[in-house]
């Protein structure tokens, strides 16, 4: 039997390591540079027999709850640990209003299990999540992050992102 653990703390350099490695082989085309995974503050760290797993990161800006990044490493993807960690941070934010963008369909499957409701395009998202949308790519970019982009563009298979808010 597994041991499962989630911790929030910041993560270390040896996670973010890992998790860089592992976002190439997603086929979204995002990259998170060093950088700003040490800039996250409020993570949820999934330990799996006191291994590092993945993280969920949560981001507060003004009355929305951004959830995500959110990276499971390969090996303890379909396990239902993505499921419980949504489940812990609904329990967490269940008076905040909530919003993810994703293109994994993994993802958005346990969002509408979880009474997520699809937002039609980012054109139809509330003003303040556009903004802090826009807030957050400018942090991302960089070169790695335009080579990664066009690399996923033109190589993967990549489904389309998605956006789901809860309030």
């Amino acid at each position: 039997m597994e041991s499962v653990n989630i911790i929030k703390r910041e993560l270390k350099d040896k996670e973010i390591s890992l998790l860089i490695n592992e976002i190439r082989g997603f086929s979204a085309p995002f990259y998170v540079k060093y950088k700003v995974w040490k800039s996250f503050k409020n993570n949820y760290i999934l330990l799996i027999n006191n291994k590092f797993a993945g993280v969920f990161v949560i981001n507060i800006y003004k009355d929305w709850i951004k959830l995500g990044p959110f990276v499971l490493l390969k090996e303890f993807q379909g396990k239902g640990f993505g499921t419980k960690i949504f489940k812990l941070i609904l329990r967490d934010y269940k008076k905040d209003k909530l919003f993810i963008v994703t293109p994994s369909l993994a993802v958005k499957k346990i969002v509408k299990k979880l009474q997520f409701n699809q937002v039609k395009n980012y054109f139809s998202l509330p003003l303040q999540i556009k903004i802090f949308l826009i807030i957050q790519l400018a942090s991302y970019l960089n070169l790695t992050f335009i080579k990664e982009f066009i690399r996923k563009t033109i190589f993967l298979k990549r489904e389309k992102p998605e956006y789901f808010i809860k309030n």
